[in-house]
């Protein structure tokens, strides 16, 4: 068996149609998904990883057109009604958490944020100096952008496209927060709050906004990706590093005890840590087991 007819087996068992067993597991995984997508720090990519789903979801995304025949509905709509349901599930709760005790909240979700950008960071071989200028770049664009956002959030519904549109990254890419993105632009608290209280009009805005964003920015991304990986990686670096300042305005402004704020985002920061850690093993077993498989020889 060659090269080529290895890759269309592999392509072919991924497309099988699956049974309604299979159809629920795939939305408990999306459930899964969902928990982290609405954390920031936590991708959804990475929880994919370790459920054993990424490589069906990227072929299933890569798929898709501006054709309805070219969406597999038997596999992404149980995967988005998982990560629907989590969203509505976690969202009253991030919502009084953040009432709360906004101050440990946004400590949690710094100690989540950083782990990301470090994990990233040692994911890599090298970083030459072109990619710590991306780096750099990436890192002023946010340290600004979050500046901005923590005095004043915008909730046009242009502005509610672009988040959902930006925010589906997270599904394609493991170890970016998609609620990262909407706490980078400002949409974090309110995003929540139009799940939390069923604002119909913005969540169809914001849908809508994912679904062009899956159609286009996921073959971008696949471009950077291959071409200038280190580059699109150092930058998103930036941004997370950059992005830092918004959470600790937030921890700052509050007056919580900085022992606390300190404590909570260590425990926010192992967390993650481990959960990249644990989907990166998995992913590596998963390409070993793949080099290890004999193959036929065809004369």
């Amino acid at each position: 068996m060659d090269a080529h007819e290895e890759e269309a087996k592999s392509t072919s068992e991924l497309d099988e149609k699956m049974t309604a067993r299979e159809a629920f597991l795939v939305f408990l995984k999306g459930l899964a998904m969902g928990l982290g997508n609405i954390v920031p720090g936590v991708s959804g990519g990475s929880i994919a990883l370790i459920t054993g789903i990424y490589p069906k979801l990227i072929l299933k995304i890569s798929k898709i057109r501006l054709s309805i025949r070219s969406i597999d509905f038997s596999f992404l709509v149980p995967l988005g009604l998982g990560n629907v349901a989590a969203m509505f599930m976690l969202a009253n709760l991030i919502a009084i958490v953040l009432a709360i005790i906004p101050g440990p909240t946004y400590a949690f979700f710094f100690g989540l944020i950083l782990a990301s950008a470090v994990y990233i960071y040692h994911s890599e071989d090298t970083f030459s100096v072109r990619c710590i200028v991306f780096a750099a770049i990436g890192f002023v664009l946010a340290f600004l952008i979050s500046g901005e956002t923590a005095n004043v959030g915008v909730h046009s519904p242009p502005m509610i496209f672009l988040s959902g549109a930006l925010s589906i990254i997270a599904l394609i890419l493991p170890g970016i927060s998609g609620a990262f993105i909407l706490l980078l632009l400002g949409q974090y608290e309110f995003i929540i709050t139009i799940i939390k209280d069923v604002m119909l009009f913005e969540l169809m805005i914001f849908g809508l906004g994912g679904l062009i964003g899956i159609v286009s920015f996921s073959h971008l991304l696949k471009r950077l990706l291959a071409n200038y990986r280190g580059q699109t990686l150092a930058f998103l670096i930036g941004l997370m590093i950059g992005a830092l300042r918004l959470p600790l305005t937030v921890m700052i402004q509050t007056g919580t005890n900085i022992f606390l704020l300190f404590l909570v985002a260590v425990i926010g920061f192992a967390l993650v840590y481990e959960a990249e850690r644990q989907s990166s093993k998995r992913k590596h077993s998963r390409e070993h087991a793949s080099s290890e498989t004999p193959t036929e020889n065809v004369d």
